[in-house]
C-alpha cells in the first residue's frame, strides 16, 4: 500500500507541475498582450482625417490627424523573414499606434505622413536601410525638421 500511495504522489506532483506551467504561460501570454497590443495593427485605411485601424483582435480605433503628437519608424533585426520596420504614430492623449511597415496600407501611410509640415524624409531613408533595433524621429508637433 507504501508503494501505491508513492507512485500516485509522483503522479500527482507531475499533473501539478504541468499545471503550473500552463498558468504561468497563460500568464505571460496575456501580459504580452497588453504590452504589444498596438503593435498588432491588421489594417490601416488613411482618410483625410485620419487613419482607421483594425487590430488583430479585431478592436476598431480611429487616430485624428490633429491628434498626432509624433512620428518615429522603430526597426529591429528580425529582417528580412519577419517585419523589421514599424511606424510608431504618437497622440496628444499619450496613445501609441504601431503599425507594420510591411502593410499594404503603409504606402498609402507614408504619403500622408510626407505632406506634414516639417517631415523628415532622411529618417524614412536611413530606418529603410536599418538592420538592428534603432528609432528614427520622423516628426514632432511644433518642430520644423525639414529634410
Amino acid at each position: 500500500m507504501n508503494m501505491a500511495a508513492a507512485d500516485l504522489s509522483g503522479v500527482w506532483s507531475t499533473i501539478l507541475a504541468g499545471i503550473a506551467m500552463l498558468a504561468v504561460a497563460m500568464v505571460v501570454f496575456w501580459i504580452r498582450s497588453r504590452i504589444y497590443y498596438r503593435r498588432w495593427v491588421t489594417s490601416a485605411a488613411v482618410s483625410p482625417l485620419g487613419i482607421r485601424l483594425v487590430t488583430r483582435s479585431g478592436h476598431r480605433e480611429s487616430l485624428h490627424w490633429n491628434e498626432l503628437e509624433s512620428i518615429i519608424i522603430v526597426t529591429d533585426d528580425s529582417g528580412p523573414l519577419d517585419t523589421d520596420l514599424w511606424w510608431e504614430l504618437k497622440t496628444t492623449s499619450g496613445r501609441v499606434f504601431e503599425i507594420p511597415g510591411d502593410q499594404p496600407d503603409s504606402i498609402d501611410l507614408l504619403k500622408k505622413l510626407q505632406s506634414l509640415d516639417g517631415f523628415d524624409n532622411e529618417s524614412v531613408i536611413q530606418a529603410s536601410f536599418s538592420v538592428k533595433k534603432a528609432c528614427f524621429v520622423c516628426w514632432k508637433r511644433g518642430s520644423s525638421v525639414v529634410a
